[in-house]
């Protein structure tokens, strides 16, 4: 249990918890990108629009 003076320091800097959720999302999201980087540049990308007839099933 927390004292009564004690306060997070998201708080105390007046941010919330979801700032430092999204700041460690960033920072896994750029150590992948370094880990894994030669790999993701060998990824295609999808450059022609996809018929929404075949993609229904039609």
């Amino acid at each position: 249990m927390q004292h009564p003076h004690q306060r997070s320091v998201a708080s105390m800097l007046g941010l919330s918890d979801g700032f430092w959720v999204g700041l460690q999302a960033d920072y896994d999201a750029a150590k992948t990108r370094r880990t894994l980087g030669a790999a993701l540049e060998r990824i295609l990308r999808f450059t022609q629009p996809v018929d929404s007839e075949r993609r229904a099933g039609a």
